[in-house]
């Protein structure tokens, strides 16, 4: 096997694991969203939050072609600056942008350790 073969399995792996860690952490947020929707009440606070990580995680893993460092940092760093105005927030609103920041942050960390 030539060295740029070897090169590109060892990314593919890599990538397969990235992908498998988005999937799990996408399906235990749709579990949770479901779960705490079925409760009412204020549990759909955290129905909000877990619901609003299915975009970042399906962002991520349509990324993992190593873009993903790059595009899930950027789009943490725009709901940190969306989180400034935290007094203009409503409850509903920082549970969404919270899940998402959260997905994201996930994904960038999770990505630097595959891509050492």
């Amino acid at each position: 096997m030539k060295f740029d073969e070897v090169y590109k399995a060892i990314l593919e792996k890599k990538e397969n694991k990235l992908e498998e860690f988005l999937d799990k952490r996408k399906a235990g947020a749709a579990k949770i969203e479901k779960s705490a929707r079925a409760k009412g009440g204020l549990s759909l606070l955290t129905a909000a939050h877990f619901k609003a990580k299915a975009k970042p995680y399906s962002d991520a893993i349509k990324e993992t072609d190593g873009k993903v460092l790059t595009h899930c940092k950027n789009e943490a760093l725009k709901l940190l600056k969306q989180l400034e105005n935290i007094d203009n927030i409503s409850q509903n609103d920082w549970q969404k942008l919270t899940g998402e920041l959260e997905a994201y942050g996930e994904a960038y960390i999770q990505s630097l350790k595959f891509n050492k």
